[in-house]
């Protein structure tokens, strides 16, 4: 009995950060953990992938202004990118055809013609992005945090290498207006 033995990969992005000068003080969010974990496709199928993803985001707001803050969000998620998407499936039609017909070899004479084709027909779509937000904190002061691990993600219908990419926005509120910054993460291979 032979046996077949599928490996998981893994690969770590470095720490992503980003600052911003706003309203409402200096605004930061990190990435850390940032974990792609490649892993066998359950059902088999070639446009199909399947992976376990982790990350940590946190997220401050300092410095003068941050007392006006009335509450703050941070979203983390993944973009996801597919470069043909075919996951609307095959439509499936019947073509009929009805007309005169001319024979010239090898007797000549004329006549009808009449036929029944069927026709599968797939409309790709190129270069499909997708975010997808797999955590939210809302809080009401100038500090937040999410973090999840090992978070299965399973993306179908895509041909070609799905592609993934972190991020993480911290938006907060004053009774002036809203102010947000992002970072993001490096994009690999699922």
């Amino acid at each position: 009995m032979a046996a077949l033995l599928l490996f998981a990969t893994a690969s770590t992005a470095a720490a992503a950060e980003r600052t911003a000068s706003t309203p409402a003080g200096g605004l930061t969010v990190t990435l850390t953990n940032d974990t792609v974990e490649s892993v066998p496709r359950v059902n088999s199928m070639p446009t199909s992938s399947e992976g376990l993803i982790s990350a940590t985001a946190v997220a401050s707001a300092t410095g003068a202004g941050i007392q006006d803050i009335t509450s703050s969000t941070l979203d983390v998620g993944y973009q996801v990118g597919c470069p043909i998407d075919i996951s609307d499936g095959p439509e499936l039609a019947i073509e009929t055809t009805a007309g005169p017909s001319l024979n010239i070899f090898p007797t000549p004479g004329m006549g009808m013609n009449f036929g029944i084709t069927p026709k599968i027909q797939i409309n790709p779509k190129l270069g499909v992005n997708q975010d997808v937000s797999l955590g939210k904190q809302e809080v009401n002061g100038p500090d937040a945090a999410v973090s999840f691990d090992a978070v299965h993600v399973k993306v179908d219908g895509c041909i070609g290498g799905v592609t993934v990419r972190p991020y993480a926005v911290y938006t907060v509120t004053t009774a002036r207006g809203s102010h947000s910054v992002a970072t993001y993460g490096t994009a690999r291979a699922l």
